[in-house]
């Protein structure tokens, strides 16, 4: 099983204290929900931690629902913090609303964690550093980013409900991220 823990509270207050917007607007819909004007050119809107950071090591997905509310298609790029490697994204059609899901991936692993164990001498080999290896600091994550990819136009979305998807510890990661998939 799982449950969700919600992380921000969409309001005002929320918005102009802890939002930045870059060739972007962001407003309060009446429904809880944000309002994302995106221009063409590199739109990005980051959705801040209200107490600086989550701490998000026993999560494995931040989720939201996104409409989009314009006359084109969109495709919607979400990263946690600025780990490209903890992605996620979702193309929508106008008129359309789903579900994006942004899988936490590269969690700092116990030393006695049978991967650990299994492939402790692994180093990014061969040529040494790999970007996609640099593990997430899941207990201070304190940002989201959202952004377009390729956009010719702008975008006009909304997204509620930002939650993030608690592990269960009567499942492993994997069967959480299929049971949540499932359910929605």
């Amino acid at each position: 099983t799982f449950s969700q823990q919600r992380l921000i509270e969409i309001s005002q207050d929320y918005i102009s204290k802890f939002v930045k917007a870059e060739n972007a607007k962001v407003s309060l819909l009446q429904d809880e929900a944000m309002l994302i004007t995106m221009e063409a050119e590199n739109p990005l809107v980051e959705l801040y931690a209200h107490n600086r950071t989550w701490d998000l090591h026993q999560n494995t997905s931040i989720a939201f629902e996104v409409s989009n509310l314009g006359s084109t298609t969109v495709m919607l790029n979400c990263h946690i913090a600025d780990h490209k490697w903890n992605e996620g994204l979702l193309i929508l059609h106008p008129g359309e609303s789903e579900v994006m899901r942004i899988l936490i991936k590269g969690n700092k692993l116990s030393e006695e964690h049978p991967l650990k164990r299994s492939y402790s001498d692994m180093k990014g080999l061969p040529g040494g550093y790999t970007w996609h290896w640099v593990p997430l600091d899941a207990k201070h994550v304190e940002k989201i980013k959202l952004s377009l990819v390729n956009p010719n136009e702008g975008a006009t979305l909304s997204i509620r409900n930002i939650v993030s998807i608690l592990l269960s510890e009567s499942c492993t990661y994997q069967e959480s991220i299929c049971l949540w998939s499932i359910s929605k």
